[in-house]
C-alpha cells in the first residue's frame, strides 16, 4: 500500500472516530465504519441542501450535531442558485486547510526567495454592512485570506501586510479607495494574492478612473519625497499607469486561473508582464482539493488535508479514490472534512492531467450543477465553456468577459454578452458559429426546431466586470473579493444590467 493511500486512510479513520458520537455520526452508524468500503455503505453522498437542517441547528448554537468538534464560526459562500451557504468552521478543519496552505506558502518562498524581504497583499473584502452573527451568536466571516494559514505564519504575514485590515469595515467605494492608497504607498510590495483576478483588475481600473482623488489622498500620507514624486508622475501620465514602475519589487501574483477566471489572466499579464502568475488550485470555503506547486504543471491533490473521493460521470457515477483516477478523464471531487461535511459533493468538475507517483494533478474545468433549462434545452456550464473558448479564440484577439443568458423578448433566445477586442466586426458570423456549436446539444437543437428558442444574439458590452460586480453586490449581497463569474446564467435581466436594453 502506498504512503498516500495510508495517509488518506488515517485521515478518514480520525474524522470518523472523533465524530461517531455526534448526532450525524449516530444517525449513520459511524461506529460500524472501519474502512472506505463500510464508509461508502453507511454514509450517503450529500450536498448542502441535505445538510441544511443540521447547519441551521448549528447556527442556533447547538454543538455535536454534524461534528463533535467545537464550531467557533461560520463562513459564507454563494449558493448555486441563490441564498448564501453557511459553512461551519472548527479548529480541526482549519488545521486541515493549513496543512495545504503551509506547503503552498513554503513552496513560494523556496522558489522566489526574494519575496521574503518584501511586503504582501492578501485579499480583504468589505463586509457590506455590520459584522454578521448567527442566531446562536456565532461570528460569520474570516477577516482576511491569511486566516487560512497557521498562527505562526499569520504573525509573520500580518507584520508585512501592505493594506490595513480595517478597510474591511468600510463601504465598498471607500474600501477600494483606501486599499488603493495603502498599496500605492508601498514600494516594497512583493506578493499579491486575491481570489478572483477581476478583483485586482477592477482595483487597478479604479485607480486609473479616480486619479484626482487618489492624488489628493497620497498627499496626506507620510511618504518620502521620492516616493510621492514617483506616484504623482504616474498619476499624471497621459497614458496607462505603469504599475511595474510603482511596484518594482512585485514578483508574484496568485488568483484563480482556471474556469471562467482564465479569460482575465491575459489582462493581468498585460499589467504585470514581468511578474510570475500562479493559479490558486481548487480552494473553496468548504475545503481544499488541490494546491499549486512550482514543480507540478497543474495543481496537485492536497493529499494531507481532507479525505477525498471522486465521482466519474462518464462511468455512471462510479466512485473512485485518488490513486484510481485516470489521466485525461473528468471527475467531481467529494470531500470529507473535520467541519462536519461527510462525502460532500463539491460539483466542481476537474480534469486529471497526470500524476506525481499516485497523487493526481488536476485542472478545474467548471461547475457540474450550473445548468439553465427554460424549455428543456439543458445547457450546462462545462459544455458552454468549451464553446465559448472556441468562439473566443476564433473571433477575438483578447476577451475579458463572456457569459450566456436568456432573453425573453420579443422571442425567447439566448444572448452571448462579451467584451474584448474583435478580430473583425462580423458578429453575424460569430452568432452563426455559436449556434452551430450549441445545436450539438440535442435538447437545444430540438427547442429551436420546435420554435421555443430563437438563434443566439451577440451583445458587445463595455465595463462588464464592474457591472457584474455591482449587480452581485446589490442583488445578492456578495462581497467584491468573493464574486464568482459564470459562463451561463439563468437570469433574463442582463441586457438591462449591462445598459443595453430596458425591455427585459
Amino acid at each position: 500500500m502506498s504512503s498516500s493511500i495510508k495517509t488518506q486512510d488515517t485521515i478518514l479513520k480520525n474524522i470518523i472516530d472523533k465524530n461517531k458520537n455526534s448526532f450525524y455520526g449516530k444517525k449513520f452508524s459511524f461506529y460500524k465504519i472501519d474502512c472506505h468500503k463500510t464508509f461508502k455503505k453507511n454514509v450517503p453522498i450529500c450536498q448542502y441542501e441535505d445538510l441544511l437542517q443540521y447547519i441551521d441547528r448549528e447556527k442556533r448554537g447547538e454543538q455535536n450535531t454534524l461534528t463533535s468538534n467545537h464550531i467557533h464560526m461560520f463562513e459564507k459562500t454563494s449558493g448555486t442558485s441563490s441564498p448564501s451557504k453557511y459553512i461551519p468552521f472548527t479548529k480541526e478543519f482549519l488545521a486541515e486547510m493549513q496543512r495545504a496552505t503551509s506547503v503552498w506558502l513554503y513552496d513560494i518562498m523556496k522558489n522566489i526567495p526574494a519575496i521574503k524581504s518584501t511586503s504582501s497583499y492578501w485579499s480583504i473584502s468589505p463586509r457590506l454592512g455590520e459584522h454578521e452573527f448567527t442566531e446562536g451568536n456565532l461570528p460569520v466571516g474570516l477577516s482576511d485570506e491569511t486566516e487560512y494559514f497557521s498562527w505562526i505564519e499569520r504573525i509573520f504575514l500580518k507584520q508585512i501586510m501592505s493594506v490595513n485590515p480595517n478597510v474591511a469595515k468600510m463601504r465598498a467605494e471607500d474600501f477600494r479607495h483606501h486599499t488603493a492608497l495603502d498599496l500605492l504607498c508601498d514600494e516594497n510590495l512583493g506578493l499579491i494574492s486575491v481570489w478572483n483576478p477581476s478583483f485586482l483588475i477592477i482595483l487597478l481600473e479604479f485607480i486609473d478612473l479616480n486619479r484626482s482623488s487618489i492624488f489628493q489622498g497620497i498627499q496626506k500620507r507620510i511618504l518620502s519625497k521620492a516616493r510621492k514624486n514617483l506616484i504623482t508622475m504616474e498619476l499624471n501620465r497621459p497614458g496607462p499607469i505603469s504599475y511595474q514602475t510603482i511596484w518594482p519589487n512585485l514578483k508574484f501574483i496568485s488568483s484563480w486561473g482556471d474556469g471562467h477566471a482564465r479569460n482575465l489572466i491575459s489582462t493581468i499579464r498585460e499589467y504585470f508582464p514581468n511578474v510570475i502568475f500562479q493559479g490558486k488550485g481548487l480552494l473553496m470555503t468548504e475545503g481544499v482539493v488541490s494546491i499549486p506547486l512550482f514543480s507540478c504543471r497543474d495543481p496537485l491533490l492536497a493529499i494531507n488535508s481532507h479525505f477525498y473521493e471522486f465521482i466519474s460521470e462518464e462511468d455512471r457515477g462510479t466512485i473512485f479514490r485518488h490513486h484510481e483516477l485516470i489521466a485525461g478523464k473528468q471527475y467531481i471531487p467529494v470531500i470529507t472534512t473535520s467541519a462536519g461535511l461527510y462525502r460532500y459533493k463539491t460539483n466542481d468538475v476537474v480534469l486529471i492531467s497526470g500524476k506525481v507517483k499516485d497523487v493526481p494533478m488536476m485542472k478545474f474545468i467548471g461547475r457540474a450543477d450550473e445548468t439553465v433549462d427554460l424549455f428543456g434545452e439543458k445547457l450546462n456550464a462545462v459544455f458552454v465553456d468549451k464553446i465559448l473558448d472556441q468562439i473566443g479564440n476564433i473571433f477575438f484577439t483578447q476577451c475579458t468577459f463572456k457569459m450566456m443568458a436568456p432573453v425573453l423578448r420579443p422571442k425567447p433566445h439566448y444572448a452571448l454578452f462579451v467584451e474584448g477586442i474583435l478580430r473583425s466586426d462580423n458578429v453575424t458570423q460569430m452568432a452563426f458559429a455559436m449556434d452551430e456549436e450549441l445545436r450539438k446539444n440535442h435538447h437545444y437543437a430540438l427547442c429551436q426546431k420546435l420554435g421555443q428558442l430563437g438563434t443566439i444574439e451577440i451583445c458587445l458590452v463595455k465595463d462588464a466586470l464592474r457591472s457584474y460586480e455591482v449587480h452581485c453586490m446589490s442583488a445578492k449581497g456578495q462581497r467584491p473579493g468573493d464574486i464568482k463569474f459564470k459562463v451561463i446564467d439563468s437570469g433574463h435581466h442582463w441586457k438591462t444590467i449591462f445598459g443595453l436594453d430596458n425591455s427585459n
